[in-house]
């Protein structure tokens, strides 16, 4: 028989929810190292220029290219702008790896609307605006000689598969 926990105790703390972010931000980072490691000129795009310059260091002094786009998908004209700045800097796109996310992890009963508003914001439209600025630089790729393939890979969250009473659960 497995205990329950009083559902005062599933109420998650802003520092659950900076550990949470951290994990993310260290899965998303190892990705670009992953891909620049295989050869891959790597693009990453975020709103915080301080994280993205010490991923891109890094990158570099490994042996890799990257480039650094500041910017806030949830806004069409920086999403445009950021899928750009890569297809400007290095000719071409191949890969889109669609990483940003947000997770409220407080019950949903009670929740702040407008962070509510935010998540769909990073998890639904920034999702759609990047893929949509992206989509004819993957085309255009996916008929050349070079790869002859694109790829545009989606990760999420298992909140969406595992739903339960928090609010990240519901986009």
């Amino acid at each position: 028989m497995r205990a329950r926990a009083a559902p005062h105790e599933h109420h998650r703390t802003r520092r659950d929810r900076g550990a949470h972010h951290r994990r993310q931000q260290r899965h998303s980072d190892a990705t670009a190292r992953r891909l620049a490691e295989h050869g891959a000129s790597v693009v990453v795009v975020a709103r915080r220029k301080d994280r993205l310059h010490t991923l891109v260091s890094e990158i570099e002094i490994a042996g890799g290219t990257a480039l650094a786009v500041q910017a806030d998908i949830t806004h069409r004209d920086q999403a445009e702008r950021a899928v750009q700045s890569a297809v400007d800097q290095f000719g071409r796109l191949d890969i889109l790896i669609n990483n940003a996310g947000l997770i409220l992890l407080g019950p949903v009963v009670g929740a702040n609307v407008e962070e509510w508003e935010r998540m769909i914001a990073i998890n639904q439209s920034g999702l759609l605006y990047v893929t949509h600025a992206a989509l004819p630089h993957l085309l255009a790729a996916a008929q050349d000689e070079l790869r002859g393939v694109a790829d545009i890979v989606n990760i999420s969250s298992i909140a969406g598969v595992r739903p339960g009473r928090t609010s990240g659960s519901t986009t």
